[in-house]
């Protein structure tokens, strides 16, 4: 098309680039004195971008039915992540380790924030505790360190750690469930609650007379002491005894539960059980 020309739908001549009009001056008609210089209506600056009717504009690209191929792809090439079946146990037993401490850290996030009442978190924190033990033995020769383990998979789970690896028992068995109970009847559960702690005390000390000394005979009888004395109002969060039985139960948990305590770790353990038995007997009076 002509540059100079504008062509238009509602007419079928063309329509002059310049046109005079009766006031411009150049006009041989035009005396009223106002001074439009006739301008071009479509300019003739060539554009630096490039037209779809510019001679130098590059073509649309070709489509054809070869860019649209419908040639079959090679199958998928599956990764083996396992050679014998020793090895695929190992590595399901693993992924059951990591979602152990997972699911420990959403349980103890959940407890804090009021949303799970103090026995189901009870409950569910003695199963996955005993379940982590159980996995952490079966995975001795594949994960020597489960803390190993944590840092090398990136898991940020801190009170996981502590409540499987340090401490060994719930929170509630720790700091004690604020006296949870039934309201009523208060004083005949506190008797029957101080019959349990002392024939727990009495249990423990027999049974390493009687050279019971493997961690999984000593760790459930200590566990119960402590746990009864966490739900007696009477005793003190700083108690002596539950300080002493807290430091035991940290001390046996980091170990396994083949273990077999020392002839100076049971001399220990004895003295400490009488001196906290003593201790309580003295309280209640």
């Amino acid at each position: 098309p002509n540059p100079t020309v504008v062509h238009s739908h509602a007419c079928a001549n063309p329509v002059p680039a310049t046109m005079s009009f009766p006031w411009d001056s150049n006009s041989p008609s035009g005396s009223s004195g106002l001074n439009y210089n006739s301008q071009p209506l479509v300019s003739t600056k060539a554009s630096p971008y490039p037209t779809p009717y510019a001679s130098g504009a590059p073509a649309a690209p070709a489509t054809s039915a070869a860019s649209f191929s419908t040639a079959p792809r090679p199958p998928a090439r599956k990764l083996k992540l396992y050679d014998s079946h020793r090895e695929r146990t190992d590595l399901s037993t693993m992924a059951d380790l990591f979602a152990l401490i997972k699911a420990t850290e959403a349980l103890e996030a959940a407890w804090r924030r009021g949303t799970v009442p103090d026995d189901v978190y009870t409950k569910e924190c003695w199963s996955l505790i005993n379940q982590f033990r159980a996995t952490k033995d079966s995975l001795v020769s594949v994960v020597p360190d489960p803390l190993r383990f944590m840092e090398e998979y990136n898991m940020s789970a801190p009170s996981a750690r502590r409540r499987l690896f340090e401490v060994g028992i719930p929170a509630t068995v720790e700091h004690g469930s604020g006296g949870g109970g039934v309201v009523g009847e208060k004083k005949e559960r506190e008797s029957k609650m101080i019959a349990q702690a002392v024939a727990g005390f009495i249990t423990a000390m027999d049974s390493l007379r009687l050279n019971m000394n493997a961690v999984d005979q000593i760790q459930p009888l200590v566990t119960d002491i402590l746990t009864t004395l966490n739900k007696l109002d009477v005793v003190r969060p700083d108690f002596e005894g539950k300080v002493k039985l807290k430091t035991w139960l940290a001390t046996l948990n980091q170990m396994r539960a083949s273990d077999v305590l020392s002839d100076d770790q049971v001399r220990q353990l004895l003295m400490d059980l009488d001196n906290s038995y003593n201790a309580f007997h003295n309280m209640l009076d």
